[in-house]
This record gives structure tokens, C-alpha cells and sequence, in this order.
């Protein structure tokens, strides 16, 4: 519970989390989270993952990923909640692993800077 609340707030100060792709499906947010709960992500390719018997779109992060893939699904285009699309996003990072996955360049910039902006304050920066 406490998980599903700090994604909304994490929804609610991510301007990146506020338009989507495809039209909000209540079924497929709910089958998407029976799943997690029962099988793990297996990696496909750069742009797909399986979860259970179902090939899942994961590239495009975070308006257009864990939507059913839609060459090898019957579902039409669809996709969870976002609150979901975080949930299933933090499950397939620690499934799958980071290397794997490409994570979005915005988040790894911002992450670089923190980085950076911690060492200087401490006095440990290096030339790069």
C-alpha cells in the first residue's frame, strides 16, 4: 500500500508520467498485476519482455511501455495505470537488470548531476 502511494506522488511531480499513448485499460492494469504476482520478466529483445505467456512492449518509458504487444497479442492497444507502469518498471530493473534495460537518458543525466553536485560539495570532483 504504502509502495502504490509514494508512485503517485512520484506520478504527480513527474511531468514525464502525465501524458500517455494509449487509452487507460482497467482489465489489462488488472491482468498485468496478477501476473507479477505470479510469474517473473524474462528479457526478449531491446524493446520487449515476457511476463507469463504474454509479450509485453517495455521501450519507450514511461508513455508507452507494458502495453500487450501488439503484433503477437489479440488485446487491443491498451495500457495500465501509471502507477502500475512504475510498479512493473521497478520489478523488471530488478528481474532483468539495469544493463539490460535502457533507461531513459533524461533520468540518467539527472542522475550524473546529482552525482556530480554530491562530489563537488564534498570536495572529491574529478576532471573529466
Amino acid at each position: 500500500m504504502f509502495d502504490e502511494i509514494l508512485c503517485w506522488i512520484k506520478v504527480i511531480v513527474r511531468p514525464s508520467y502525465w501524458l500517455m499513448n494509449e487509452k487507460f485499460s482497467l482489465a489489462w492494469d488488472t491482468k498485468i498485476r496478477e501476473l507479477m504476482q505470479v510469474h517473473e520478466f524474462v528479457y526478449g529483445s531491446k524493446a520487449t519482455a515476457t511476463l507469463g505467456s504474454y509479450l509485453i512492449w517495455i521501450e519507450n518509458h514511461p508513455y508507452a511501455s507494458f502495453k500487450p504487444y501488439a503484433h503477437f497479442s489479440d488485446t487491443p492497444e491498451c495500457r495500465p495505470s501509471r502507477v502500475t507502469i512504475m510498479l512493473a518498471r521497478a520489478k523488471l530493473l530488478r528481474e532483468v537488470g539495469s544493463q539490460k534495460v535502457k533507461k531513459p537518458s533524461i533520468d540518467y543525466e539527472v542522475s550524473r548531476f546529482i552525482e556530480k553536485t554530491e562530489l563537488v560539495e564534498k570536495g572529491l570532483a574529478q576532471n573529466e
